[in-house]
């Protein structure tokens, strides 16, 4: 997983179809693109400044905001993903850090606390990944980290925000 930066064109109406190809040959002479989907833009959050250059010489207006890159391939993805994340172009899936969250929740005592405490978080993700260290990912709604923490705590699990 790793931070990017998502930057949410607002595309002129009635431009010729070689307009989006201009700007994305532009941004790609000074970065590569992680993923686009639309009119989102996936790049390193340090080209940010770069990449805004190139929009307003284009005269494009764009959205700033932090994503996180779920860069592992079994992340499972809920009904509601859609509401908080895309699924880019070249498969890759992103989250908006500001409506989700990204935890891990582990075993503090016995894994029969993690598993109840685990039922109960399922509820609210947003996606999941079960690592080999027996460790949880999850995604969910910004707003319930303390409801989350709650569960971890009545479960006696760790519970780890990593985003």
């Amino acid at each position: 997983m790793r931070t990017v930066m998502g930057l949410q064109m607002d595309l002129p109406q009635g431009k010729l179809p070689g307009f989006y190809a201009q700007i994305i040959k532009g941004i790609a002479d000074i970065t590569t693109l992680i993923d686009r989907s639309g009119e989102l833009l996936f790049i390193e959050p340090q080209h940010a400044a770069a990449v805004m250059k190139v929009l307003q010489h284009y005269k494009v207006e764009a959205e700033q905001d932090e994503w996180i890159e779920l860069s592992e391939p079994d992340w499972r993805l809920e009904a509601i993903w859609e509401d908080y994340g895309v699924t880019a172009r070249a498969g890759g899936k992103f989250a908006e850090l500001r409506l989700a969250c990204v935890g891990a929740v582990y075993p503090a005592d016995s894994s029969e606390e993690l598993e109840q405490a685990w039922m109960q978080i399922e509820e609210h993700n947003i996606a999941s990944l079960q690592t080999a260290a027996n460790r949880r990912l999850f995604v969910v709604d910004r707003q319930l980290a303390e409801l989350i923490e709650g569960i971890a705590k009545a479960y006696r699990c760790n519970l780890e925000w990593l985003y």
